[in-house]
């Protein structure tokens, strides 16, 4: 028909009733875009007249869309058109071939849920989270990792591997080999953000089953401030042992200040107690005495 808003149809096969319930005949007296769903029509006219409208295409797939059933339920439907043209390339009729679909649309959306529950739980992780090729080209990134290097997803997704390191020091073939025999891998590297900036991660591998093949999980996190922590308790560590050396050093120094006037104050005053000695010698021996006393107490002080 030259209105592509008209549809008659002209011939129905047997089986279109256990598609939608209606006989062929009955059919024959329905325009079929009155059967399309109000919410997909707009959407497979404009596939017709998208299609319509370029003679290079025989055959094409609507999109999948729902026709009304003669008790009123909507059916999902794959529809492979195939588009009749006359000699002056004009269309005449369009041979649609539907396919119920309900089940596979109903599989659709529950692994469409499943994905969106997926990706949720991986975007709501704390930690960073790379999922990698066996050839360690990167298939799937959640936002931690993304807000840690400072890229977008897509700059990640599409990243040239010369500008952008992730996990930067581990190498693909060690890891391989060493998963073929171990659970787990952990290892630490220094990485550069996009801003240029390094920060030290903490990184987890494990192999794992992604979309049925066989993949790398990396688990990433930022222990920059550990390690910062880590280097302040090193530093205080060596300092307090520095004091320590100074405190001892210190002490066996004042030892030996306070011993030399404390053994002349002892020695002179054993002096003192002497017989034999006379005014002069018992006058020099106590002026000694208060002298060693004086440098004593300035020692102290």
């Amino acid at each position: 028909q030259n209105d592509s808003n008209i549809h008659p149809i002209e011939y129905v096969s047997s089986n279109i009733s256990k598609l939608i319930g209606y006989t062929p005949e009955e059919l024959m007296n329905i325009q079929y875009p009155d059967l399309i769903h109000p919410e997909d029509l707009h959407r497979v006219l404009n596939e017709v007249d998208f299609y319509a409208q370029n003679s290079a295409f025989k055959n094409y797939s609507h999109e999948y869309y729902r026709l009304k059933s003669k008790k009123g339920a909507y059916v999902w439907v794959e529809d492979q058109t195939e588009v009749i043209r006359n000699t002056q390339n004009e269309i005449t009729h369009l041979n649609g071939l539907l396919i119920d679909v309900s089940e596979k649309k109903k599989s659709i959306e529950l692994i469409k849920e499943s994905e969106e529950r997926y990706r949720t739980i991986f975007n709501s992780n704390l930690d960073g989270l790379i999922i990698l090729n066996e050839q360690g080209n990167i298939v799937e990134v959640n936002e931690v990792t993304c807000n840690m290097y400072g890229f977008t997803y897509h700059e990640l997704m599409h990243r040239d591997n010369n500008k952008i390191k992730i996990a930067s020091e581990l190498n693909i073939s060690f890891v391989k080999e060493f998963l073929h025999t171990n659970k787990i891998l952990i290892s630490e590297s220094e990485d550069v953000k996009k801003d240029g900036s390094t920060f030290t991660i903490n990184a987890k591998l494990r192999y794992i089953t992604y979309n049925h093949n066989k993949h790398i999980l990396v688990i990433i996190r930022d222990i920059s401030e550990i390690k910062k922590a880590e280097k302040q308790l090193i530093e205080a560590k060596l300092k307090a042992e520095e004091s320590d050396q100074l405190k001892s050093s210190f002490l066996a120094n004042m030892s030996h200040e306070i011993r030399t006037p404390m053994n002349a104050i002892i020695g002179f005053s054993s002096l003192l107690e002497e017989d034999d000695i006379d005014h002069d010698e018992k006058s020099g021996f106590i002026t000694r005495i208060k002298n060693n006393g004086h440098n004593l107490l300035n020692l102290i002080n």
